[in-house]
């Protein structure tokens, strides 16, 4: 493939991923302040499934820009692989342990639903602004990536992954939890850490 955008635009919905077999190519948003650089990416990455884990339409361009080759996968196909243990998950009692252990929360969900409970100490960073912003993760850190259904944090995992971070979804997510655990998990005033422009995290109350 020559250099050109190939990855759909914004708005649109997700019928497929793709896998960069060669070259490199740049993720961008078009936005009233011009244009906007999200991220490089380089042989290996997996893009376009933001879209299709969340069954949210696609919210950014990717162009080459280089001449290289890319590997395009079904909806139908993927779900298919994606029904194989590809994303590590684990039980709330598993989180714990890995808590006690130094990971973190990763709250994916957006920040109104954040401030409406998430977990002490957590870090929102909500999944459509999770590739602008991993720049402000620690890939000595494990993270343990939470939403309400658990898609979005499969999704999470999935992109993080693929970046090189050690990262786990909770099981079918929030909605799956006994009252007693959701309750004891969720706060609505308890300490946390929303990610931010400019490279910085700042503390949520």
């Amino acid at each position: 493939m020559t250099c050109g955008s190939f990855c759909g635009c914004p708005g649109e919905g997700g019928d497929c991923c793709y896998f960069l077999k060669r070259g490199r190519a740049e993720v961008f948003r078009a936005g009233e302040g011009g244009r906007q650089v999200l991220a490089e990416l380089e042989v290996g990455a997996c893009f376009g499934e933001e879209a299709l884990l969340s069954d949210q339409p696609r919210n950014a361009t990717v162009t080459m820009i280089e001449p290289g080759m890319v590997l395009r996968l079904d909806r139908q196909d993927f779900f298919a692989l994606h029904k194989a243990p590809v994303v590590d998950e684990v039980s709330f009692g598993e989180a714990a342990r890995l808590l006690s252990a130094g990971a973190q929360w990763l709250d994916v969900r957006l920040q109104e639903e954040y401030e409406r409970g998430h977990a002490q100490q957590s870090l929102n960073m909500p999944l459509h602004l999770l590739r602008l912003k991993v720049r402000l993760l620690d890939k000595s850190k494990t993270y343990l990536c939470y939403c309400d259904s658990g898609k979005r944090s499969a999704s999470a995992v999935f992109l993080l992954s693929q970046l090189g971070f050690s990262a786990y979804a909770l099981r079918d997510g929030l909605d799956a939890l006994p009252a007693v655990q959701r309750g004891a998990l969720l706060c609505e005033s308890g300490p946390g850490y929303l990610a931010r422009s400019g490279g910085r995290t700042e503390r949520s109350h």
